[in-house]
């Protein structure tokens, strides 16, 4: 037996906990990512002061002051209607981000959505990783070439 061989397995295990080490981190920063896109949108439409990073961080409407948390509501659904509208009626102002920014603040105001979305489970559907560990279908050694059609006089041609 060589050095090497004598390392294979524990090179293996290194590079798993390489691997989820790594995707732990990138874990992480999505979460911090989504919680900052939160504290953005809610300063964006108003929102102010330390109760607003406490939200976000908690991922919890209710941490707002009940003042706040209202004015936001009423400030959102008037922008909710107004990219409606601009949808329907294909106003050039209509701004897709925005809306989907806006529906989703609705939603998380209401109690309904967390902001902050759980991980995607190993190999869901959807994800970006979904095809990892995927390989191509192999084309076949041996390919038979299709012969071009003849004439009855053996000139290859249309018929």
């Amino acid at each position: 037996m060589t050095a090497t061989d004598d390392l294979a397995p524990f090179l293996d295990i290194l590079a798993a906990r390489i691997r989820r080490q790594m995707e732990a981190r990138r874990e992480d920063d999505r979460v911090a990512v989504e919680r900052l896109e939160l504290q953005a949108a809610l300063r964006r439409f108003g929102a102010a002061g330390p109760s607003v990073a406490d939200a976000a961080r908690w991922d919890d409407p209710t941490r707002l002051a009940a003042a706040e948390r209202q004015r936001l509501s009423d400030r959102i659904d008037r922008e909710n209607r107004r990219q409606r509208r601009f949808s329907r009626t294909r106003d050039p102002r209509y701004d897709i981000n925005r809306h989907i920014v806006v529906t989703r603040l609705k939603r998380w105001l209401g109690g309904k959505a967390a902001w902050v979305r759980p991980p995607a489970e190993v190999g869901a559907a959807g994800t970006r990783d979904q095809r990892r560990g995927q390989r191509r279908a192999r084309r076949p050694q041996t390919v038979e070439r299709r012969r071009p059609k003849t004439t009855s006089d053996g000139i290859a041609g249309s018929g």
